[in-house]
């Protein structure tokens, strides 16, 4: 598509319309009907993904509007996808340290995890300690409701609902394999990223996010905020290749729901 040549608007209708309509659901900034209408509706969710990255928030969508979804649809499509059994999921954070790979403090995963849920949306407004705060975080972590209240925040701060549902991992299907590959479906959507609270190392309480699902090999790669440490108290982080048993047996150490996934509207 030609940006130069489009001009939308509150009023305007036809294929044009449809399809802004359904590339700014495939970011997560839609949810209404696919209609061609550019009502007051559109109109709102145009102005709230203007408001996200800095545009003029006029509710039209003209050349630099245009640019921009195009811009992130492009690189969406490159870091969510499925090819030959392999989901893959990004963009997150892969240098190492504080804010990056790692976590800023032995008890920050839970929001680390959520900032690295951020950065697949392009959200990077927030830190680990401005999440933690929110959350509730103490040196004993984060529960599961300091994780909404910080959700919470971070939505109403950017005018985007997200979504948080808990899932026990039996929940995602039948089988071992089942579970893992629907997480997979769940993870190459580009408005969507999941958060594992793990029994890591059938020790320690603890969360994670990952990079991939291999459905061939059954293998995950997590994005490990722990490892060593690049300066005291942060970690560095490091990319952790793991077998599905073994991250079986970690979820299956948490007595509560052990799958929270987030849905950016």
């Amino acid at each position: 598509m030609d940006c130069s040549k489009v001009n939308l608007k509150k009023g305007s209708q036809g294929t044009q319309v449809i399809q802004f309509q359904t590339n700014l659901k495939a970011l997560g900034y839609y949810d209404g009907k696919l209609d061609g209408d550019f009502g007051s509706y559109t109109e709102t969710c145009v102005k709230n993904f203007q408001k996200k990255f800095g545009l003029a928030t006029d509710g039209w969508i003209g050349s630099v509007t245009c640019k921009k979804i195009q811009s992130l649809l492009s690189n969406s499509n490159k870091e969510n996808y499925v090819q030959n059994g392999v989901y893959h999921s990004g963009p997150h954070w892969v240098g190492k340290g504080c804010n990056k790979l790692g976590q800023c403090t032995g008890y920050y995963c839970a929001v680390h995890c959520f900032r690295q849920c951020n950065s697949k949306m392009n959200i990077d407004s927030f830190s680990e300690r401005t999440l933690a705060g929110w959350a509730g975080t103490t040196t004993a972590g984060t529960s599961h409701y300091g994780i909404e209240t910080a959700v919470a925040k971070v939505s109403k701060s950017i005018g985007r609902k997200i979504n948080v549902q808990w899932k026990n991992f039996s929940d995602m299907g039948d089988s071992v394999n089942a579970r893992f590959k629907a997480i997979g479906e769940l993870i190459i959507k580009p408005n969507v990223d999941v958060i594992f609270h793990v029994l890591y190392r059938n020790r320690y309480g603890h969360y994670e996010t990952i990079k991939s699902i291999n459905t061939n090999n059954r293998t995950i790669v997590v994005l490990n905020s722990l490892g060593s440490k690049c300066s005291s108290p942060a970690y560095c982080g490091y990319l952790e290749t793991r077998s599905y048993d073994t991250m079986a047996s970690y979820l299956r150490g948490i007595s509560q729901k052990s799958i929270c996934i987030l849905t950016y509207e």
